[in-house]
Order: C-alpha cells, then sequence, then structure tokens
C-alpha cells in the first residue's frame, strides 16, 4: 500500500513537472510580448514626455523672444547660454529631490518617526545650500548676460518666470473651462 501511494505522489510530480515544463514553453511567448509590449509602452511614455519637454522648451524661447523683443543677434548668443544655465539649474534641482528621497528610501515609515533633529538639520542644510546655489547660479547668469542683454531686458527677464507661469496657467484653465463646457460640466470650487 505504501509503495502505490509512493508510485502515485511520483507519478503526479512527474505529471506535473511535464505541465510546468509545457506551460513555461507554451507561456514563454507571452511573456516575451508582454515584456516587448511593456518596453514599447515604455518607449511611448518616454518619447511623449520626450515630446512634451520639447513643446514645453520651444514655448518658453517663444515667451522669452517675445517679452524681451530679442533680436536675431541677440536670440543667438541668450539660448544657448541659457540652455546651459537651465540644464545646470536642474541638475541642482534633482539633487534637492533626492535629499528627502534618499533618506526616506533608506528607512521604513517606522524609522522615520526615530528620526533625530541632527539628520533633519542635516537635511535642511543641504537643501538651503543647494537652495543658494540656484540663486548664486541665477545671479552670475543675469550679469554673464550683461553683454548680451539691454537693461531693459534683464530687468524683464529677472521678472519673466513668474509671468510666464502665471500666462500658463491661465490659459490651461481657459482650456479646462472651454473642455468642460463642452462636456456639460459646471466649474467646481476648489476648497482648501
Amino acid at each position: 500500500m505504501r509503495f502505490i501511494i509512493v508510485l502515485t505522489v511520483n507519478l503526479l510530480f512527474s505529471q506535473n513537472v511535464a505541465n510546468k515544463n509545457q506551460l513555461i514553453a507554451d507561456n514563454h511567448g507571452l511573456f516575451e510580448s508582454n515584456l516587448n509590449e511593456n518596453w514599447f509602452k515604455e518607449k511611448r511614455k518616454k518619447s511623449k514626455r520626450d515630446n512634451r519637454q520639447r513643446k514645453r522648451e520651444t514655448r518658453i524661447i517663444w515667451y522669452l523672444t517675445d517679452e524681451l523683443e530679442l533680436s536675431a543677434e541677440q536670440a543667438e548668443k541668450f539660448f544657448p547660454e541659457f540652455r546651459a544655465h537651465r540644464e545646470d539649474i536642474q541638475k541642482i534641482r534633482i539633487q534637492i529631490q533626492n535629499i528627502g528621497v534618499e533618506q526616506i528610501e533608506k528607512s521604513d515609515q517606522k524609522d522615520l518617526d526615530k528620526l533625530t533633529f541632527d539628520e533633519i538639520s542635516e537635511m535642511i542644510d543641504k537643501y538651503h545650500g543647494l537652495r543658494k546655489k540656484i540663486i548664486d547660479i541665477e545671479a552670475d547668469f543675469m550679469f554673464k548676460m550683461k553683454n548680451v542683454l539691454t537693461p531693459k531686458q534683464i530687468a524683464l527677464f529677472v521678472t519673466f518666470k513668474e509671468r510666464m507661469m502665471n500666462n500658463m496657467v491661465s490659459e490651461l484653465e481657459d482650456k479646462r473651462s472651454k473642455r468642460d463646457k463642452k462636456r456639460g460640466r459646471s466649474k467646481k470650487k476648489r476648497i482648501f
């Protein structure tokens, strides 16, 4: 009796292994297609992100050219410097984002409760040091542009970011309200 049970279990096991191998073989193609599909989805997302980034960059260039009334000669000198300036600032912004992220990734939620004031102070010091670095880079850029831009254009450039953001926000709100009217939605008041 014992022999029959062991033989039956062995047969079931060997049949199960054969079934697993068949399942693996059958699903291998499915797995590869899902992997490729995910790769293409990720590539499309990146492509869309890159496309949005290019559109944003084009819009900023258009706004700057219009707001500052740049001549062709000024634009030729200004925009390469401006792109390099923005890349430097973006690198620092990534560092700022990583300050808190690194601490959180190192620890669990329970460990966050155990953070000391020294650790928090260190994070704050790093954050403010990087913010000061951004301000210094922006000031250096302004002084560097005095050979390219007029004093009026520099003054307009200093306040450009805030005006551009306000314009973009108002454009988005206009688009949203038009879309909502088209869909028959009423405007909801935000409470916060």
